[in-house]
C-alpha cells in the first residue's frame, strides 16, 4: 500500500479520530460506560426477581389446587377449609397475576357448591386473565351460579362468554354450552336454543361429554327437534 493510500485511509481515520475523542471526553466516555454496565445489571437482576416471583406463585398456586382437589375428592373438610385460606392469602398477597386469578376461580366454585353468594368475591377481586380458557371457566361457573338461582337472563350473559372458545375445548366446556341452551330454554328463546344445539359436532365429543349430550337431548327432545 503505499503511503498516499495509508494517509487517506477512512477506516483508520475513523478510528483514530474515534481514539481522540474518547480521550478528550474521558468524564463522558466514563459515564456512558457506567450507565450501559448498570443497565445491564438492573435487567438481570429485575429477570432474575420476575422469575423467582412467577416461580413461587406458581408453586404456592399448584399445592393449593392439589390440595383443594384431593380434600374435595377425600371428603376432608379440614384440608379443604385451609386450602380456601391459602386461595385467599394468594388473592390478598404479592402474587402474579394468573395465580391470583386461579385462586378467584376456586374461591368462587367453593362459594357456589356450598349455596354461598360470590357477588363479594367478583367484586372483591379483579379477574383479568390473558388465558382464553381462563376466562372462559371464570364466565362458567358465574352462569351456573346465576342458573342456580333462577336469575336465567343473567346467566345468558355469562354463558355467552363463557362458550366464545367452545371449538377449542369441547370436552372441558360442554357442561356450559348445554346450560347456556338449557338457560335459553326457560327464558323461552327457543330458536336461539335449538341452533346452538345443533352447532355442537357430536363427533368431536368424548365419551362422557357425548353421555351428557345424550342425557340433555332426551330430557328435551320436544323442544331441540
Amino acid at each position: 500500500m503505499k503511503k498516499q493510500e495509508l494517509k487517506n485511509d477512512p477506516i483508520r481515520d475513523y478510528i483514530v479520530n474515534a481514539y481522540n475523542y474518547f480521550d478528550e471526553n474521558k468524564n463522558i466516555t466514563y459515564s456512558v460506560s457506567l450507565a450501559v454496565i448498570f443497565s445491564l445489571f438492573m435487567f438481570v437482576y429485575l429477570n432474575n426477581n420476575k422469575t423467582k416471583f412467577n416461580l413461587n406463585s406458581s408453586v404456592k398456586s399448584g399445592i393449593t389446587q392439589n390440595l383443594f382437589l384431593l380434600s374435595e375428592q377425600s371428603g376432608d373438610i379440614e384440608n379443604k377449609n385451609i386450602s380456601i385460606e391459602e386461595f385467599n392469602s394468594i388473592v390478598e398477597g404479592d402474587y402474579n397475576k394468573e395465580s391470583i386469578n386461579q385462586a378467584v376461580i376456586y374461591l368462587i366454585k367453593n362459594a357456589k357448591d356450598n349455596n354461598e353468594d360470590i357477588i363479594t368475591i367478583i367484586d372483591k377481586n379483579y379477574f383479568n386473565s390473558d388465558d382464553e380458557f381462563l376466562n372462559s371457566y371464570y364466565n362458567g361457573i358465574i352462569g351456573d351460579y346465576y342458573t342456580k338461582s333462577n336469575d336465567f337472563k343473567t346467566a345468558i350473559d355469562y354463558y355467552e362468554k363463557s362458550v366464545l372458545c367452545f371449538d377449542d375445548h369441547y370436552d372441558t366446556l360442554i357442561d356450559f354450552k348445554l346450560s347456556y341452551i338449557f338457560s335459553l330454554i326457560k327464558i323461552d328463546d327457543l330458536s336461539t336454543a335449538i341452533d346452538l344445539f345443533k352447532s355442537i359436532d357430536y363427533e368431536k365429543l368424548s365419551f362422557g361429554s357425548k353421555n351428557k349430550y345424550d342425557i340433555f337431548k332426551n330430557n328435551y327432545s320436544s323442544i331441540l327437534k
